[in-house]
């Protein structure tokens, strides 16, 4: 069987590039805890699928597939090759099975590549369209790698073929067809540029000045927020949502001295899941019986995250997935990212957020993750997990969220003064307010009917180096957590936020 220099390389690279296709696409799923993913086979998963920037490889990938897609069929059509696959070539080269499997796997790379698309730009309208977009492309992939075995199966036994036929054997036909090639190569390169027109810009919001102020109180005041700019973000990924999806309405605007953010999603359940319990030997941290690499996603709390970026890769500049910590670390490549992060337990009653920022990378750990101040106060957990005891017992056994260190309603915890029975529960977090550096962001958020409505400002320029300052545009990450401690739902391409 004879095939031309054009449709070798075609064949070798679409080959390579399915190939780290699927194996990047292996560890977004393996991130993802999808039900598409039994437990049993994450752990196989993890042990071979790439480390890293796994995101961006992934749609170079799928970029580079597409130029090749599109040189193959343009090359197909002037070259009329095309015929080989629909079985109406003289040579007849192949049966009706070997054109049902070779075109199978061309359909299914099409619609692999065009969902893929999709997901990349945002174009799929709502949290049921991303759902279905994202099944697509799953189920895609898998017809690819199963359709694929079988072809090489099928061309390492045929007795007329090997599986590295179609790169030794001799050239079909006069010459090499160069002219064809740089025709169809041309016609692809030229095809690239008006194919980006049907993938719509990153989403904008434009963070207007308006002469107000907000009362950040949680509550979505129509005086507040009338004629501000907003953007709806459909994101995925994010443990205990429906099928891993939600959507996040997102509006901002500032005053010259403050800016503001407004957030609202969808959570059907309010989640303040921070507790300790007291057992025959002692108090306890309560938590999943077992724990993936995700962490915690029973025994937690609701939370949101905004990250601020001046990269226009965004947070996907900085999430390097797999690795020995859990699900993966975050860092940048020499610049700052604002990162901030609410918490319905540890942070909503001192009405702030938590103040970090992400740099380089440190090493194993944490990776670039930083906070404005350690020593400035805020959140703590309650359990002296050596001496098995709460450092503070609330004063009523009803109190179950978290402790107020401000307030007069707990008790340092002493053994004799335990009135708490066996499987009682107290909180787990002791809150306090966070000071200097570390309190730059007020947030409050309230939950109502089975949505969040979250309210957060925070001054255009603070003065600190870690911090950004808000002017002209940055780049902004949405991320929400339902009741888990690292799985958040995410979206892929960041929000350009422009300052005006």
């Amino acid at each position: 069987m004879k095939f031309t220099p054009a449709v070798r390389l075609a064949h070798l690279a679409a080959a390579v590039l399915t190939a780290i296709l699927l194996v990047t696409g292996a560890r977004l799923l393996w991130l993802d805890e999808s039900r598409y993913l039994p437990e049993r086979i994450r752990g196989g998963l993890d042990l071979w699928a790439p480390e890293g920037m796994v995101h961006q490889w992934h749609v170079s990938a799928g970029k580079m597939l597409l130029l090749v897609g599109l040189f193959y069929l343009v090359y197909l059509f002037i070259t009329k090759e095309w015929r080989r696959l629909a079985g109406t070539d003289s040579e007849n080269r192949y049966g009706p099975t070997r054109m049902v499997l070779y075109n199978l796997i061309l359909i299914s790379l099409g619609v692999g590549i065009v969902s893929g698309l999709i997901l990349f730009s945002g174009n799929f309208g709502s949290g049921s369209g991303l759902t279905f977009v994202r099944w697509l492309h799953y189920h895609a992939a898998l017809v690819v790698l199963f359709m694929s075995v079988i072809h090489i199966l099928a061309v390492t036994v045929s007795p007329v073929s090997h599986v590295n036929g179609i790169f030794y054997a001799t050239p079909i036909g006069p010459g090499y067809r160069f002219t064809e090639t740089l025709l169809a190569l041309l016609a692809a390169l030229l095809m690239m540029p008006l194919l980006r027109t049907l993938i719509t810009d990153p989403p904008t919001l434009h963070c207007s000045l308006q002469n107000r102020t907000v009362i950040v109180d949680g509550k979505e005041s129509d005086i507040e927020w009338m004629g501000v700019d907003e953007v709806i973000l459909p994101v995925m990924g994010g443990a205990n949502f429906d099928n891993t999806v939600t959507e996040v309405r997102v509006k901002s605007f500032h005053n010259r001295h403050t800016v503001y953010f407004l957030l609202t999603w969808e959570d059907h359940t309010r989640s303040f899941n921070r507790h300790l319990e007291k057992t025959n030997g002692g108090w306890v941290r309560l938590t999943s019986e077992r724990l993936s690499p995700a962490g915690e996603s029973v025994y937690w709390e609701d939370q949101a995250a905004l990250s601020l970026h001046a990269d226009p890769d965004g947070c996907m500049g900085c999430c390097h997935a797999g690795g020995p910590v859990g699900r993966g670390r975050h860092y940048t490549k020499g610049d700052t990212a604002d990162v901030w992060y609410w918490k319905a337990v540890s942070t909503n009653p001192a009405w702030q957020a938590e103040d970090g920022w992400w740099g380089d990378d440190v090493g194993p750990g944490l990776g670039g993750i930083h906070v404005d101040n350690l020593a400035a106060g805020g959140y703590h957990d309650n359990l002296n997990e050596q001496w098995g005891q709460p450092y503070l017992l609330p004063l009523h056994h009803t109190q179950q969220h978290s402790i107020d260190i401000t307030s007069n309603l707990y008790f340092p915890y002493r053994p004799e003064d335990d009135t708490f029975s066996v499987g009682a529960t107290a909180p787990g977090v002791v809150v306090a307010p966070m000071i200097g550096d570390a309190a730059d962001v007020r947030a409050r958020g309230r939950w109502r009917g089975g949505t969040w409505t979250l309210e957060i400002a925070r001054r255009r320029a603070t003065g600190s180096a870690s911090d950004l300052i808000f002017r002209d545009e940055l780049y902004l990450g949405v991320a929400v957590f339902d009741n888990a401690e690292k799985q958040h739902a995410y979206h892929v391409r960041p929000v350009r936020l422009v300052v005006e």
